[in-house]
């Protein structure tokens, strides 16, 4: 099992990822816009309305500050998550020498960041998971919004408990990745908590295209569509 997940899953995984993306955004660009969907001339710089809503999530903000809370602590946090794995992989840990910092300072400050956003993807998910089995937002959920943050708690929880409780060795995990990119023989030795963790985290990546999950893309579509007017032809431009 072990063998298959880190040996061959990931190849499956790249490829269902890459075509399912490839699906999903044909079919959005597919998609017609028979009529103009904003009913006010549109802005003279839409990507700048479209970078606010991305960074700061600035209609929520303005119309549901509780949903706002929850919903950026946990983008926050899958945020930091993405670039810290990215980071902390690279330079196995030693990415704050870059700054100044010793090596042994960098992986403290590694550690840190790292429990500081797992913590928040982990109670943002929790927040919004629990917001999905109550009220009104109960009765328009549907199982699989309940199956998007189950997986990422599941990816979030074995990723902090491998973090505190079974510290994974940065440099046999950049190994690894450098063997399975360079499409070497693979070292297999790596630590169980890994390979759950891994195995959870490759789940995701192969539901994502076709999850809800992709809203980000497919909101930044609509948002630019709604905000330049005239459907496709200026979407093109942005």
């Amino acid at each position: 099992m072990k063998h298959f997940v880190v040996g061959v899953l990931p190849y499956l995984t790249f490829l269902i990822l890459v075509f399912g993306l490839i699906y999903r955004i044909r079919g959005w660009y597919a998609s017609k816009v028979k009529y103009q969907l904003n009913l006010f001339p549109a802005p003279d710089t839409p990507g700048g309305e479209i970078l606010k809503e991305i960074l700061f999530f600035k209609t929520l903000y303005r119309f549901e500050r509780p949903l706002w809370v929850m919903s950026y602590g946990f983008h926050l946090g899958i945020f930091l998550i993405f670039i810290g794995h990215i980071a902390g992989i690279a330079f196995a840990g030693h990415q704050f020498t870059l700054f100044g910092a010793t090596p042994e300072q960098s992986e403290k400050l590694s550690f840190a960041f790292g429990m500081l956003a797992g913590t928040l993807a982990f109670f943002g998910a929790l927040a919004l998971l629990l917001r999905r089995l109550s009220g009104q937002v109960k009765q328009v959920s549907d199982p699989w919004d309940y199956i998007d943050l189950l997986l990422i708690l599941a990816i979030v929880t074995t990723g902090n408990a491998m973090r505190t409780l079974a510290p994974v060795e940065l440099f046999a995990v950049k190994k690894y990745f450098a063997d399975l990119f360079s499409l070497r023989p693979i070292n297999y030795e790596l630590p169980t908590a890994f390979v759950i963790h891994y195995f959870f985290g490759q789940i995701l990546l192969m539901y994502l295209p076709f999850s809800k999950l992709l809203h980000l893309a497919g909101g930044l579509i609509n948002k630019a569509i709604i905000l330049t007017g005239d459907g496709k032809a200026k979407l093109l431009k942005l």
